[in-house]
């Protein structure tokens, strides 16, 4: 599915590929990684949440084509984000 259409889709849980442009890794309060990542596509562009049970499994790198499996969400601010399940180099 392409991001821009991620809005409008009804599944809860989805499969969008595209290049990982931003990785930002935090310490949550339990002393563990995660991460926030931004994915683009030809449409548009969303962020990425992976907590520390997925992100520990994962080595995310810039600039790379990846199909992302994980379940839509809303952020803080009300934006939509994707929380990632499983990532695969493409």
């Amino acid at each position: 599915i392409k991001i821009k259409d991620i809005v409008r889709e009804n599944n809860k849980y989805l499969n969008t590929l595209g290049i990982i442009t931003t990785i930002r890794e935090i310490t949550t309060k339990n002393n563990e990684l995660m991460a926030f990542a931004t994915l683009v596509d030809d449409s548009s562009e969303i962020e990425l949440v992976f907590f520390p049970r997925v992100y520990s499994t994962v080595n995310l790198e810039i600039n790379k084509i990846v199909m992302i499996t994980g379940e839509k969400s809303l952020s803080k601010d009300k934006s939509i984000q994707i929380i990632v399940n499983s990532i695969n180099k493409i």
